[in-house]
C-alpha cells in the first residue's frame, strides 16, 4: 500500500449530509482534525491537514502517496438524519489489498441504520 492511493468510503447513510469531518487519531477533538465538508460542499482544512488528502461531497476521505507518516487511526463524523461515527486503523503492506473496514467499525458507529458501511480500498497510482 505504500505509495499507493486508499480511500476511507464511507457509504450507506441515511439521509442528506449535512457535515463530515474527518479526524487523525481516536477521537473527534478539534485539534484532530483534517478535513471538513459542509451542506454547501465547503471544504475547510484543520490543524491535521496534509496535502496527500482529499475529501469527496460524500464523506469519503482519499490519501495518495501513502507513506509510513499516514499510518494510524482515523476518525470519521458524519452528521445526516443521525449522528455517525466510525474509527479505523490504516496500516501498510507491500501489496495491493482491499480492506473492508465493515466488521472492524461497525461497532463504533452510533446511530447505526441499515447498511452503513465504511470500506478502505487502495489501487496503484
Amino acid at each position: 500500500m505504500v505509495n499507493e492511493t486508499v480511500i476511507l468510503n464511507v457509504r450507506g447513510i441515511s439521509g442528506t449530509l449535512k457535515n463530515a469531518d474527518w479526524y487523525k487519531g481516536q477521537d473527534t477533538n478539534a485539534a484532530n482534525q483534517i478535513l471538513k465538508i459542509d451542506n454547501v460542499q465547503k471544504i475547510t482544512n484543520g490543524p491535521q491537514f496534509f496535502p496527500e488528502t482529499t475529501l469527496f461531497p460524500n464523506g469519503s476521505l482519499k490519501l495518495k502517496n501513502v507513506s509510513a507518516a499516514h499510518k494510524g487511526y482515523y476518525t470519521v463524523s458524519v452528521q445526516a438524519d443521525q449522528l455517525f461515527q466510525a474509527t479505523t486503523n490504516l496500516t501498510l503492506s507491500d501489496s495491493f489489498q482491499e480492506i473492508r473496514l465493515v466488521d472492524a467499525v461497525t461497532s463504533v458507529f452510533t446511530g447505526l441504520t441499515s447498511g452503513l458501511a465504511a470500506v478502505a480500498c487502495c489501487r496503484s497510482n
